[in-house]
C-alpha cells in the first residue's frame, strides 16, 4: 500500500496556541484551539502531548466539556467526540 496515498482520518486546519511563562515555578499555562475535520466517521480523536502537560479542561466547540484521557506511553490524549 503507498503510504503517501494513506490519508489520516482527521486533518487539523488550525491551531491557536496563547501561553504564559511562569520562569520562576518552571510552569507554562496555556490554551490551545484545535480546529480539524474528520475526513470519515470517527468517534474519538488522539493528540500527541509532552508528558509534562496536563491538560485540566477539554472542551468542544459549544464550550462543552469532552471527555479524554490518556493512552499508551502518557504521550497521547485521546478525546472522545461523542456524547
Amino acid at each position: 500500500m503507498d503510504l503517501e496515498a494513506q490519508q489520516e482520518p482527521v486533518a487539523v486546519g488550525h491551531y491557536l496556541i496563547e501561553a504564559e511563562l511562569f520562569p520562576a515555578t518552571h510552569e507554562i499555562k496555556a490554551k490551545a484551539q484545535i480546529r480539524f475535520q474528520a475526513r470519515e466517521n470517527v468517534g474519538t480523536v488522539e493528540f500527541e502531548l509532552n508528558n509534562n502537560l496536563f491538560p485540566t479542561n477539554i472542551t468542544g466547540e459549544d464550550g462543552q466539556p469532552l471527555s479524554s484521557q490518556r493512552i499508551g506511553d502518557g504521550l497521547r490524549i485521546e478525546v472522545s467526540l461523542r456524547k
